[in-house]
């Protein structure tokens, strides 16, 4: 009879993976379940066996001498060298290592059951991982709940342990959806108007933890929750998010950030040769590039680049100054020139730099804006660019 059950919470950051994790132990500990946790860490993802420590120190070091020993008798032994710090031991995931770690689990759950739940197993090390991958397999012969938590897979350099507790067909998948637009409205409150409600669904794309941090930034600003200010959800960029977001590039090469900042002058949907070229990298290294913004989820690479979500952007736009994005708005406008492009996209450049006095620019946007006005674009776009034209 099955007894034990394995789960993967698996999805983009800030979906909600820790507060179900956090959830799940709080419903354990109230029903009277030991509870044993652990986080894995980017910095220590070397550190053999670091995350299965992280989850049994603290109930090895609670008990006294008798309950110890009780712990760690019969097969249990083979896993004490690595728990206690033995002078002379390598820590391994050999067979043996793993097999006395599940025995000293199903010694611990002589005292009850348990639950064992494990944050960011995508930073955890690859001894820890084969361990939980061991366990799953193992779990229904046991009192005991495994619950993991990770990104998704291609989000990050995946280990070949991560993969196969991912892949674990004993394992159930669970993968939080994002907020419907109505939980969105829902959470803003009675007061937010329909349009403004869509415009903080479409910058955050429905992860929790932006729109959490969205509305908070939103209310410091004192933004009211109206249509009228609905177009100015895609410019707040939350401190957290920021930070956060520099964050998940500082963990990648330096030409990950400088592809990142150009995609913010040149907009969403933009081809990767021109990004990079606009960021002064090459070809080879923009692509590595952009494989890198995708695994930390950050952009959407197919065939163009995009922000996965409009807030994303307005968070790496924090880390260009305004003459750092004048120079970009006038170099992207070169380079698409360049490439013959229609001058209606160059148009949307020069409009955000300052006024250059170049009869080029002048052409162009004397161009765009008669083209505008034969499309019937509207007048203000029009305007903009044929005022911008006869400037100095």
């Amino acid at each position: 009879m099955r007894i034990g059950s394995a789960l993967v919470i698996e999805g983009e950051p800030g979906i909600g993976k820790t507060a179900l994790l956090a959830l799940a132990r709080e419903g354990a500990a109230a029903a009277g379940l030991g509870v044993l946790h652990a986080c894995g860490v980017e910095l220590e993802a070397g550190f053999a066996f670091g995350v299965v420590r992280q989850c049994l120190e603290p109930a090895i070091r609670a008990a006294d001498r008798a309950e110890r020993t009780r712990m760690f008798s019969g097969a249990a032994a083979l896993a004490e060298p690595l728990l206690t710090d033995l002078i002379g031991t390598d820590p391994q995931a050999s067979f043996g290592a793993l097999h006395g770690l599940y025995w000293l689990l199903a010694n611990l759950c002589e005292s009850g059951p348990l639950l064992i739940a494990v944050d960011d197993a995508h930073w955890a090390d690859d001894a820890s991982l084969r361990f939980f991958a061991y366990l799953a397999r193992r779990v229904d012969s046991l009192p005991l709940a495994l619950m993991i938590a990770a990104r998704p897979s291609g989000e990050q350099e995946e280990s070949g342990a991560l993969s196969g507790l991912l892949a674990d067909p004993g394992s159930q998948l669970l993968m939080p959806a994002a907020l419907s637009e109505l939980a969105v409205a829902q959470l803003l409150g009675h007061d937010a108007e329909d349009a403004f409600s869509r415009a903080c669904h479409d910058a955050t794309g429905g992860n929790p933890f932006l729109l959490d941090q969205l509305i908070r930034a939103l209310r410091e600003q004192g933004v009211p929750f109206t249509a009228g200010s609905a177009e100015r959800v895609e410019t707040v960029a939350p401190p957290q998010v920021a930070r956060a977001t520099r964050a998940r590039l500082a963990r990648l090469e330096p030409e990950a950030a400088m592809l990142a900042r150009s995609l913010t002058v040149l907009g969403d949907h933009a081809a990767l040769e021109l990004a990079s070229e606009l960021a002064g990298i090459t070809p080879a290294q923009g692509a590595r590039a952009a494989e890198g913004l995708t695994r930390v989820g950050l952009v959407d690479f197919d065939r163009v680049l995009r922000f996965r979500h409009p807030l994303l952007r307005a968070a790496v736009d924090t880390s260009i100054t305004p003459l750092e994005r004048d120079a970009a708005h006038r170099t992207a406008a070169s380079l698409l020139r360049a490439r013959d492009a229609p001058p209606e996209q160059i148009a949307v450049h020069l409009l955000v730099a300052a006024p250059s006095g170049s009869a080029a620019d002048a052409r162009t946007l004397r161009d765009a804006a008669s083209r505008a006005a034969r499309r019937r674009a509207p007048r203000a776009r029009c305007r903009s660019c044929a005022e911008r034209s006869t400037r100095p």
